[in-house]
């Protein structure tokens, strides 16, 4: 408790984070080199941007992101021979952690900063300590100096792993909720609404999602199903500002089914998205600004769809291809922009 009392304690200040702290040799074994794609365009810090990730037919890591008012780049390989797909998230402008698990079952971390001079550009791979699990992790940041990594056990447990800011490096992996004897079947979702607000959530071995999430006072709440409804994969979940919290996860219906918190009252019952296209696998979100949503999901045809939040019209878009390249995995987004 008092480990955890200190990761939320943290006041949002503007932070440089040294990415050549995450530098280490490659751990994750490597493929032959991709093939040459042409160079994508630079982005701004203070531009708004979607960073889209997902594994390969060849088990490398994809990656393509979004600027606003410039269409999405092609994809580009970020190597690496994965047992998974991608965890990734930010927690300040201008940088984007990842996490996959390698071929030995380990999570691997790998930073891209885009500062200036040796610091810019991506890491190698590292690994995140000897620990095994059984998921690909989760990435959440609840302020610049406060970012965290969540994965599920070989225990069927949900884990998690601090960064910790000026050189400390990365924790050891702890079990989220000491003595908790509850087991999931899926990999965790996390995300923060506000700077002491972190919500983890997970498909339990009953199919239900559970959410469990930070206390005012200090320490975790208990595991707590979300409704009755029942899921063939595990959570996404998204927020855009401190009155926002949205979750998703494919049905056993195959279908992307949503469901919002609802400050003051509580979560709204799970309502099927419309339209006919099937998924596999664990959905994701992003937002890129308040009143903003995009939501990707793995096809049954291996390729990644997407539909956005219509700001204007207050209505989602309709399912569309992002394109025919084929996946492996369910996707992971996040934005430098929304910090």
């Amino acid at each position: 408790m008092a480990l955890l009392r200190t990761m939320l304690k943290g006041v949002q200040k503007p932070m440089t984070v040294n990415a050549a702290e995450c530098i280490n040799s490659p751990n994750v074994p490597v493929g032959p080199p991709p093939p040459a794609v042409p160079v994508a365009p630079t982005r701004g810090i203070g531009e708004l941007t979607l960073d889209l990730f997902a594994r390969g037919e060849n088990n490398q890591l994809y990656h393509r992101w979004w600027t606003a008012g410039k269409p999405w780049t092609q994809w580009e390989s970020l190597r690496g021979e994965l047992a998974s797909g991608a965890g990734a998230g930010s927690h300040n402008a201008g940088i984007v952690h990842l996490g996959v698990l390698g071929s030995g079952r380990r999570i691997h971390d790998r930073a891209y900063d885009h500062g200036s001079g040796l610091l810019r550009g991506w890491s190698n791979w590292k690994p995140l300590g000897t620990k095994e699990f059984n998921s690909a992790p989760t990435a959440a940041s609840w302020g610049t100096d406060h970012f965290a990594m969540f994965a599920r056990g070989t225990d069927n447990k949900i884990w998690h792993n601090r960064y910790r800011f000026g050189g400390g490096g990365w924790t050891d992996w702890q079990p989220i909720f000491a003595g908790d004897t509850r087991t999931f079947s899926s990999g965790p979702a996390a995300v923060a609404y506000d700077t002491e607000r972190l919500h983890v959530f997970a498909k339990g071995i009953d199919n239900l999602i559970y959410d469990i999430h930070t206390l005012p006072q200090g320490g975790w709440s208990m595991w707590t199903p979300i409704g009755t409804q029942t899921f063939g994969s595990g959570p996404a979940a998204a927020s855009w500002g401190t009155t926002h919290l949205a979750l998703f996860a494919v049905g056993t219906d195959q279908k992307v089914w949503t469901t919002a918190y609802r400050f003051g009252t509580g979560w709204a019952a799970w309502t099927a998205m419309s339209g006919d296209q099937q998924f596999t696998e664990a959905p994701a979100a992003g937002t890129h600004k308040a009143n903003t949503l995009n939501v990707f999901a793995l096809g049954t045809n291996g390729e990644i769809w997407e539909r956005a939040w219509n700001e204007a019209g207050q209505t989602w878009t309709a399912w569309a291809s992002t394109g025919a390249k084929k996946f492996t995995s369910g996707p992971a987004c996040t934005s430098w922009s929304n910090r």
